[in-house]
């Protein structure tokens, strides 16, 4: 009986994903069909003489809409005319039913909204793509938009498919707790003024600070756009956050959608040791650039004794750009090699520093294209259609789109021609994927981290401490100090880069020479980290003026160094893949 109902059931459940997969289409058709049978049960009924007649039997056919029905209920009306007139406006019923449904429950849902629990509250204007709210709705997660002034069409779109919407002033007295901050799984703040999303962070800490005695910590994460600023007013909501025992994220969508596709990649991104140094070729700059080069740079780091290239296809304005975002690294040759290509008109480079370049550079294993919507687009098909101009024909091409893309997915999987199926371009960018904030919101998602730091905790008596913030919880980290740790646990997937080879399951089989491959790739991981999080080389550690004296090549390092740098590998490897007994230096 139970088997049965489980197949039963199980049936249902794939019926109602074919549905909702093609509901547009089934609405399309029952619709024509509907609305065919109600003209044809018209004409039937009165027999159109002439064209006058024909346009009467559309018009009566397109007031079954409105309800306007024939009072006959004698039986002398067409069957045809009869299922139309049920059909018509039952087909419309539903096809607006989400619209009706927001319109109808938007009263109770607001009112409701103090005793909400667990709920995701989302500040501005989140960069959402609709099918990552319903898929975050169908988790029974319950996501509430605070967003002034949104009316017409998107917000019944919203609230149709299960989003309270609020319109209200986020700084108005008494909002945040009516909002049910106290009770909140998260709150996401994006208001596209880094200031007043700082501000308005530090009131979401203190009413989120209100939250019953031994709920789960939650999260607070804050969209910064100025990278000038951001350093500065991260800390100080990281602080308020930590001060309130709340779990502090800056958002970078744009990051994080590339590590998601990085991940993906990681066979494309390391080639052979014996192959050709790692080279990325990015072309343009737009949105989040200065995340998304930096954590590409950390990516590179699969060598242990070979600095990755990075090309940049530029024009005279991102030129500049980059020169002062290079100006505050200047420890960055340590870890990549950059040359610069003018852009031509075409986007690919003028003709003659291409033509060098080509000739003395091996071909890019990864290719990232931040250019403006429809010209990264183009910049990124043209690249599939000619790849011998940049030696692309074997690379991945990730091309950056502001809002949500439907192109590329589809002409990945259905189209033909010489860009689709594994060739087509793949998409990343400044939407917030569901990806991201499942990874927020569960704790789980960082125990390699915590377990990171607390081996670091465990050993911090014998292999000495490098800084007193360090020596924190966890959970009392500073933001910047997690990062380091989560940066450490995401390039576990790179490592095997380092040997050419898969890593052991027994990782006690590594010889020396693999375990000092590897630290040395890790310390050129950490510099990375490092530099993209604003330090410098110095010859006396300085952690406010960010200054390290081990932002230096692995042979510089000290013996004692190279010790803390193979522990740490060890100790990632040992947590990330498996259980090893301790290997001596």
């Amino acid at each position: 009986m139970r088997g049965a109902w489980t197949r039963a059931t199980g049936r249902i459940a794939a019926a109602a994903a074919v549905t909702g997969r093609h509901r547009l289409a089934l609405q399309v058709v029952a619709g024509a069909a509907a609305f065919g049978l109600g003209f044809w049960g018209w004409l039937l009924k009165n027999p159109p003489a002439d064209a006058n007649g024909w346009f009467d039997a559309l018009f009566r056919t397109i007031q079954l809409i409105t309800l306007h029905f024939p009072d006959e209920f004698d039986g002398t009306l067409p069957w045809q005319l009869q299922v139309g007139r049920l059909a018509v406006p039952l087909v419309t019923f539903v096809a607006s039913f989400d619209v009706v449904l927001g319109a109808i429950t938007r009263p109770v849902r607001l009112a409701a909204l103090p005793l909400a629990r667990d709920h995701l509250v989302f500040f501005g204007q989140p960069r959402l793509a609709d099918v990552t709210i319903r898929r975050l709705v169908a988790r029974g997660h319950r996501p509430i938009f605070v967003q002034p002034a949104l009316q017409g069409p998107r917000l019944d779109v919203l609230e149709g498919i299960g989003v309270t919407v609020v319109d209200a002033d986020p700084f108005r007295p008494g909002l945040l707790d009516d909002l049910g901050l106290a009770s909140a799984c998260a709150v996401f703040i994006a208001t596209g003024n880094d200031v007043d999303g700082a501000n308005l962070a530090v009131l979401c800490a203190e009413a989120m600070a209100k939250r019953p005695a031994g709920a789960r910590p939650p999260v607070l994460a804050v969209e910064f756009d100025r990278e000038d600023l951001a350093a500065e007013l991260a800390a100080v909501v990281d602080a308020s956050a930590r001060n309130h025992a709340l779990r502090f994220h800056r958002l970078s969508p744009d990051r994080e959608s590339l590590s998601i596709e990085l991940a993906r990649h990681v066979a494309a991104i390391a080639p052979p040791c014996d192959g050709p140094r790692p080279h990325a070729l990015v072309i343009g700059l737009v949105g989040g650039w200065e995340q998304v080069l930096s954590r590409l740079i950390v990516a590179l780091q699969i060598r242990p004794d070979e600095t990755p290239l990075l090309t940049l296809v530029l024009d005279e304005g991102e030129r500049q750009r980059f020169a002062g975002w290079r100006r505050g690294r200047p420890d960055l040759p340590l870890v990549v090699a950059v040359e610069i290509l003018p852009r031509g008109d075409g986007g690919f480079g003028e003709a003659d520093a291409r033509e060098v370049w080509c000739a003395r550079t091996p071909p890019p294993h990864l290719v990232v294209v931040m250019r403006e919507d429809a010209d990264g687009l183009a910049t990124a098909l043209a690249l599939r259609r000619h790849p011998d101009r940049l030696r692309t024909a074997t690379a991945p091409v990730l091309v950056r789109q502001s809002r949500e893309d439907r192109i590329l997915p589809r002409l990945a999987s259905d189209g033909d021609g010489p860009v689709a199926g594994e060739r087509a371009p793949i998409s990343f960018g400044a939407m917030l994927r569901e990806e991201t904030i499942l990874r927020l919101i569960d704790p789980a998602s960082e125990k390699l981290p915590i377990a990171l730091h607390a081996r670091y905790l465990a050993a911090a008596g014998t292999l000495g401490v490098g800084s007193q913030a360090a020596l924190a919880a966890w959970e009392a980290l500073p933001e910047t100090l997690r990062d380091a740790g989560r940066a450490a646990a995401d390039h576990l997937p790179f490592l095997p880069a380092a040997l050419g080879r898969p890593l052991p399951t027994d990782l006690s089989t590594l010889e020396r020479d693999d375990w000092d491959r590897l630290a040395r790739t890790e310390h050129r991981r950490w510099c990375a980290d490092r530099i993209d999080h604003g330090w410098c080389h110095g010859t006396v550690r300085d952690d406010a003026a960010r200054r390290h004296p081990c932002l230096v090549p692995w042979e510089a390092l000290s013996e004692a160094d190279r010790q803390k740098d193979r522990n740490s590998v060890h100790t990632l490897l040992t947590l990330g893949i498996g259980t090893a007994r301790p290997t001596r230096a």
